[in-house]
């Protein structure tokens, strides 16, 4: 088996600086953390400095290349890419990026490559994007949770209360992998409504920055993200008024859950739901929200 790999581009160096990673894939619900790193990314102009060679990240018969062609002249494969950028916040803080799809394989020796990246590069904290579905309503605010090592950490952002065994996105050997190498280091996790998982949810990416705001006091300029999140909660919210099933489906999320029970209530309360699920409710949103896009192409369409 073919072992990772990383390549880099030019020498960079960021005292002090932090690393703010997220992938693509099963801890990415509603796109939520992958839309932050790249705002993040693009707010700090961000440039790529590393990458990591794909054969020994990816497993290609279930993440294949994707080709393109042209009146059939081959253009090329395009592989999937891991990269590290770095930029600047307000021009005094350094920022690296990390990011691409959660590779397959190779997750121990991959973590341990960013850790000694990570050293070299002069890294004072590391954190790590997540969103997960839940049990939430969109009208709340997306509640975060975090994980560390570090309970100081931990105790900045807070955390889901009790024990529990769940499997483990990428982050979390890359927060380990730092630990080991003396690097403070933790997870942001984002609740996304579980009936949103599919779709973009960057109101959920909001709250993943705002708390990398909190957390380590750099000020970032988030209002085009506040402004497609409201946008984005203002369809959903039409969306449910047209569904009946939707708006009792969303009320009793409401009912149950206060901005404060939120981190104290288990994923169980869904059995208390009735025959209706969420991913009928989700169903019935996109169907809703193509129907708008539709009459919105067609009222734009000039006459023949």
């Amino acid at each position: 088996m073919t072992e990772p790999k990383i390549r880099f581009i030019s020498d960079v160096r960021v005292e002090e600086g932090i690393l703010v990673h997220a992938f693509e894939g099963w801890t990415d619900s509603g796109l939520s953390a992958s839309m932050a790193l790249a705002y993040l990314k693009t707010k700090a102009s961000a440039e790529r400095f590393a990458e990591f060679l794909p054969d020994g990240l990816f497993d290609y018969r279930s993440r294949r290349p994707v080709y393109s062609v042209s009146n059939g002249i081959s253009q090329g494969l395009a592989w999937p890419e891991v990269t590290l950028s770095a930029g600047y916040i307000a021009s005094e803080h350094s920022v690296v990026t990390l990011g691409g799809p959660e590779p397959d394989i190779n997750w121990q020796l991959f973590s341990q490559l960013v850790a000694e990246a990570a050293t070299k590069l002069g890294i004072a904290l590391a954190i790590g994007l997540g969103a997960i579905p839940a049990p939430v309503p969109h009208t709340k605010t997306p509640p975060i949770i975090s994980t560390s090592p570090d309970p100081a950490l931990v105790a900045r952002v807070g955390a889901l209360q009790g024990r529990a065994e769940v499997p483990a996105g990428i982050q979390l050997a890359i927060e380990a992998a730092l630990a080991e190498h003396g690097i403070p280091s933790m997870c942001i996790w984002a609740r996304v409504p579980h009936y949103l998982s599919q779709m973009a949810w960057p109101r959920a990416s909001l709250s993943l920055l705002e708390t990398v705001q909190r957390v380590t006091g750099f000020r970032l300029d988030l209002g085009e993200l506040a402004r497609s999140a409201a946008e984005t909660g203002e369809k959903i919210d039409e969306a449910v008024r047209h569904n009946p099933e939707a708006r009792e489906y969303v009320a009793q999320l409401e009912r149950i859950f206060t901005d404060q029970e939120v981190e104290a209530q288990s994923p169980s309360v869904l059995s208390d739901f009735g025959s209706v699920t969420g991913d009928q409710i989700a169903s019935e949103i996109e169907q809703f929200l193509a129907s708008q896009d539709q009459n919105s192409g067609d009222q734009g369409a000039e006459p023949d």
